[in-house]
This record gives structure tokens, sequence and C-alpha cells, in this order.
């Protein structure tokens, strides 16, 4: 894999969910719980891997659910079943963002992670203070529109903002990512299977883990 120049960011931008914790499980289990609440075909954990090429919404509607029902009500009760307190961070996480930050980079954090329980997880990690911001996006507002919001909190003009780096798990960070101008960097842990998926949506380089994140960008 040929290596390209995105070893020298401003800024770090990480979404939480699939990155930061371990929340595989716990999102298949919300969402087999919100097809069940709109009596609806529960999909396999095969099919859940498959809607990482899309928005969560999108993969709701294409399996049924009436356009008539909201995003905002789907994901109100996507969120209703979700238990995010459940949720375990990376072993190798707080060590290598630690790194980063110690490295002179700022970071961001964005989840959709209700605020109370996420910056709670912060703070039992010791965490608190090794982003800069930490934005919630809201049940019907997309990711980029938070992602510009974190570049106009650092000051970042938008013809730096190539230099960027976004780090998400989901087809859609990586297309969001995009929209917003900055350098979608894939993190695809313990699925494999999802690396060409994050590819085909922008995702200039894909990493198994932190740890290679960070020997590509030269930090040991």
């Amino acid at each position: 894999m040929k290596k390209q120049d995105v070893s020298c960011p401003k800024v770090i931008i990480y979404d939480w969910d699939g990155t930061r914790a371990d929340s595989m499980s716990a999102t298949y289990a919300a969402l087999r719980s919100t097809f069940q609440a709109f009596d609806k075909a529960v999909p396999s954990f095969a099919e859940f891997v498959e809607c990482l090429r899309n928005p969560p919404t999108v993969f709701y509607y294409e399996r049924g659910f009436s356009r008539k029902i909201s995003k905002k009500e789907i994901w109100s009760t996507f969120l209703g079943h979700a238990n995010y307190s459940s949720i375990k961070l990376y072993p190798d996480v707080k060590k290598e963002i630690e790194k980063q930050k110690r490295s002179g980079w700022s970071l961001v954090l964005v989840s959709a992670c209700p605020r109370d329980i996420l910056l709670g997880l912060l703070a039992k990690h010791d965490l608190m203070t090794t982003f800069e911001h930490v934005l919630v996006t809201g049940s019907d507002q997309r990711k980029s529109t938070v992602f510009n919001r974190a570049c106009r909190l650092l000051r970042i003009k938008r013809g730096d903002r190539h230099e960027i780096i976004c780090v998400g798990d989901m087809a859609c960070d990586m297309f969001e990512a995009v929209v917003a101008g900055l350098t979608p960097i894939g993190l695809c842990r313990d699925h494999p299977e999802i690396s060409h998926i994050l590819k085909s949506h922008g995702a200039r380089l894909v990493f198994g883990s932190l740890k290679e994140f960070n020997s590509h960008l030269g930090i040991q």
C-alpha cells in the first residue's frame, strides 16, 4: 500500500463508536430492538455489517420502514435501546491517543452517544483533557455539519481543511468527511471485511488498529 501524505495533520477528528470504543455488539443489539419495536424482520449480524455502507436510517428504510416514519423517530427509538454505558474502550485507545496528544496534535471527539454518558466514560478513563472538543451529533444532524463546527471552533481555514484527518469506522463517516473537505481515514478494527467498503466511500487509507495508524504517522 502506497504511503500517502497524511503524516502532518493539524487536527485529528475521531468518531467515538467503533474507533475509540468497542460498540459493535451494543449497536447491533439496539438495532435489533428497533426493528422489533416497529414489527420488522430483524437483520442478521452480517446484514448489519453491510449497513455500514450507509447512514443507519438508510438501512432501516431499505428494509421496509415506511418513509412516513421520520429519521428522528427511528433514531430516538434506537437510542432508547442503546446501552451505551456498557461500552468498553478498546485496550489500546488511551495509550495511543495520548501519544498523539504529546506529539502536539489537537484531538476532537464526535459521537452520537448521549453527552452525559460520553463525558462519564471519558472521565472514568481519565481522558477528559485529551480532547480539545467533544461534540455530539443530533438525531437528524449530518456529521459533516458537526465536522464543520469543529473546524470553526479550532479556527481552521477552509483552504487548510485537507490537512485535517477524520478517523471513523463507517462508510458515512468517510463520505461526510469528504463533504466537509477533510481527509478521511478508516479504522476497521476486528472487521477487516469492511475495509473495502470504507475505501469505496472515500477513505484515503484504512488501518486495523490505532497502533498501526500511529506507526504510519511516525509515532512510536
